[in-house]
């Protein structure tokens, strides 16, 4: 699945958004305490999450890529698979950005191939729409928060 939006805020902003989210969710969420130095290529924690279905497992997230203000790359990988996703960047002479999210699903096995495409089925119009208000949210808070940190 993939979407494609214009946002209205700088590369710069954005994954400068990206990266403080990050150390938060892992400062938050794990027993590591990091900073934004330390979120590069290949960084990983581990921490509990709900599946789409409500149950709730241990997931390691993995950087798979990080080229700051272009690209981001994490793996959610759990003992059903791996659930891929990937800001990928473009900036504009306007001063706004292309955004490109995607999000894929690499089963473990068989059954889980076979139960994710059925599930899928039912998901998939939620999770675009999920998916554009997510981005969309992101923003949102930037431009509202501008010069700010991130407080939640």
């Amino acid at each position: 699945m993939e979407v494609l939006l214009n946002l209205k805020v700088s590369s710069e902003e954005f994954f400068d958004f990206l990266i403080k989210s990050i150390v938060l969710d892992v400062n938050e969420n794990s027993k590591k305490q990091v900073s934004e130095k330390d979120i590069v290529r290949g960084f990983y924690y581990t921490k509990n999450m709900q599946n789409k279905v409500g149950k709730e497992a241990r997931v390691k997230i993995l950087i798979r890529e990080l080229e700051l203000n272009k690209k981001y790359t994490a793996v959610f990988i759990s003992g059903h698979g791996e659930n891929i996703i990937s800001y990928q960047v473009e900036e504009l002479d306007d001063g706004s950005i292309d955004v490109a999210y995607s999000e894929e699903y690499i089963a473990e096995d068989k059954m889980s191939k076979w139960n994710f495409n059925i599930v899928n089925v039912f998901y998939k119009r939620r999770a675009k729409k999920k998916a554009i208000k997510l981005v969309k949210n992101i923003e949102a808070y930037i431009i509202s928060n501008r010069g700010g940190e991130i407080n939640d």
